[in-house]
């Protein structure tokens, strides 16, 4: 991975979890934090549940990474 990072994912932890496993499966590493989580250690909260899982890919895999992305959104809302 470069050292130039992507956002590609903000959202729920379970869904952000569920994505992060797929796109590694694609054979994109990522960078997974849980904003939410992270804050709750440092005695403050910041986030919100419904938003703050954020997943960042190597910036040359940002485009793959938001079509998989998007792809899944599709498919999940046509069921």
């Amino acid at each position: 991975m470069s050292q130039e990072l992507t956002l590609v994912y903000s959202g729920p932890r379970a869904e952000g979890l569920f994505i992060n496993e797929m796109l590694e499966e694609e054979g994109i590493g990522s960078m997974a934090k849980d904003m939410l989580e992270s804050s709750l250690k440092g005695a403050w909260a910041d986030g919100s549940p419904e938003n703050n899982f954020q997943i960042q890919v190597d910036t040359e895999n940002a485009e793959k990474a938001k079509k998989l992305i998007d792809e899944y959104f599709r498919s999940r809302d046509n069921k």
